[in-house]
């Protein structure tokens, strides 16, 4: 990637994740990121990790669609669609943990990725990162909770 996509693309995340202004990055953050991000190209229908598989890196679907779905009683059913600016593999890289979901984009799709030895050694290095990147993942753990509370609601 070149240096001043690498860079638009390392602020593009920054404000993707979490609630930057609880948890402000500042240039080195950026520049670190920049130089673990690597662009993935996925065309529609295609099968980016299947169950079981090993989470070797974590991703942030830059544009297009990523269905996460199971099969289960004969049929697929889709958990969730992963959409821009949304996360994926960073718990199963965390909990060292497979893959507890296919991942299939829906249509062409680019996922912005980080190696998992270089995101936990980024992380270790930039605490602000690690930070923004726990505000995150905080942020998402409500937005399931409330959405698996509206289910068993029954309001959706």
């Amino acid at each position: 990637m070149v240096e001043d996509q690498a860079e638009r693309h390392a602020e593009w995340v920054a404000q993707m994740l979490g609630q930057p202004e609880l948890a402000p990055l500042d240039p080195d953050d950026i520049a670190a990121l920049a130089a673990s991000l690597r662009e993935e190209h996925y065309p529609a229908g295609e099968t980016i990790f299947r169950v079981g598989d090993a989470q070797t890196r974590i991703g942030i679907v830059h544009h297009g669609a990523i269905a996460l779905s199971r099969h289960l009683k004969g049929r697929r059913i889709d958990l969730h669609i992963l959409r821009s600016g949304d996360v994926l593999g960073d718990i199963g890289v965390f909990l060292q943990m497979t893959a507890p979901f296919d991942g299939v984009a829906l249509e062409d799709t680019m996922v912005l990725s980080i190696d998992s030895v270089e995101f936990h050694h980024v992380l270790e290095q930039r605490s602000r990162l690690a930070l923004r990147w726990l505000n995150s993942l905080a942020c998402r753990l409500i937005s399931y909770q409330t959405r698996l509370t509206e289910l068993l609601a029954g309001d959706i």
